[in-house]
């Protein structure tokens, strides 16, 4: 699995996060930490308030994902 973070602007960010909602992801948070399985398993992480920005390769499951989410300690 790869993966990028990056510390982006706020304007960056709500361009971003626009544009990951638009695609109508599962939807796992939504508060100061967006969270979110895209429609082809890539999480979609964003902690609003620092502007750091995760996102990863395609899983192989929204399963997959799921168990990631929970082991990397991003979902509690």
């Amino acid at each position: 699995m790869a993966f990028t973070v990056r510390i982006v602007t706020a304007d960056q960010l709500a361009n971003d996060l626009q544009q990951w909602r638009s695609v109508k992801p599962t939807l796992v948070s939504d508060g100061t930490a967006f969270v979110a399985i895209s429609p082809t398993w890539r999480i979609w992480y964003a902690e609003t308030r620092a502007g750091l920005q995760l996102e990863t390769s395609p899983l192989p499951s929204a399963g997959a994902a799921r168990a990631f989410l929970m082991r990397s300690g991003l979902l509690r």
